[in-house]
């Protein structure tokens, strides 16, 4: 065989080795994100099983304000899937993974995914706000596309360096941003979480999905919140 071809065939090998570690590679780590989805969806099933939660695989059954909330439109398309729900202190909730599809041209997209938390009361007890951490990077239709006239401006340095807040009626959210609804939030508030109020819903997304221990620890922790927050 001659000299050169020979090297060609030898560097050949070699390359197509190295290209079929890398794709055994990407494949195992995909099939370990598989397995370990799996794990994660059947946790959630077998929690509300066994404590007689409802449960949905994927569902549009949630309420209509819910649904069109701020922090739900993201993306192109969006689903509601891992629905889990019930009551606890007294407060009806769900929790669940929102998947969102941005598209981009003919074939590009790109899928995201958060957790949601809704808490369902009896009654209105809040005004109508959003609550971004700072810099936000988002589309709502709430707030149209001239954010700045809906920004509530808090004097307090530590509240406002860390998120802002906006609302259509700037009056009451001002009036209900007081020293301990501030002091609140701060205390309860998690990095990359966003906070809805809207009629008698309380909203707060995650980035990101959770097992069940992580989705138990949001909802507990935003529950705490919820509460200081109801109590005078």
């Amino acid at each position: 065989m001659d000299k050169g071809l020979g090297s060609f065939i030898t560097y050949i090998s070699e390359r197509l080795s190295i290209a079929l570690f890398f794709i055994i590679i990407i494949l195992i780590i995909l099939f370990i994100r598989f397995i370990l989805e799996k794990m994660r969806k059947k946790g959630i099933r077998n929690y509300c099983k066994t404590h007689n939660l409802e449960y949905y695989a994927s569902t549009n059954n949630l309420p209509t304000v819910a649904k069109n909330s701020n922090l739900l439109k993201s993306g192109d398309k969006n689903f509601f899937e891992e629905v889990m729900t019930g009551t606890q202190e007294g407060i009806k909730y769900y929790i669940f993974d929102y998947k969102y599809i941005m598209v981009f041209g003919l074939k590009n997209q790109n899928i995201g995914y958060k957790t949601i938390c809704i808490f369902e009361l009896e009654l209105p007890l809040f005004p109508t706000f959003l609550i971004y951490e700072n810099n936000p990077n988002f589309n709502s239709s709430f707030l149209n596309s001239q954010i700045e006239q809906y920004k509530v401006f808090i004097e307090d340095k530590n509240f406002s360096n860390k998120l802002t807040i906006f609302g259509l009626d700037k009056k009451p959210v001002i009036d209900f941003f007081n020293e301990k609804n501030r002091y609140a939030f701060l205390k309860y508030y998690l990095k990359n979480c966003n906070y809805e109020s809207n009629t008698n819903f309380f909203i707060v997304s995650k980035s990101n999905k959770m097992d069940i221990n992580e989705r138990l620890s949001f909802l507990n922790n935003n529950l705490k919140l919820l509460q200081e927050l109801i109590n005078k």
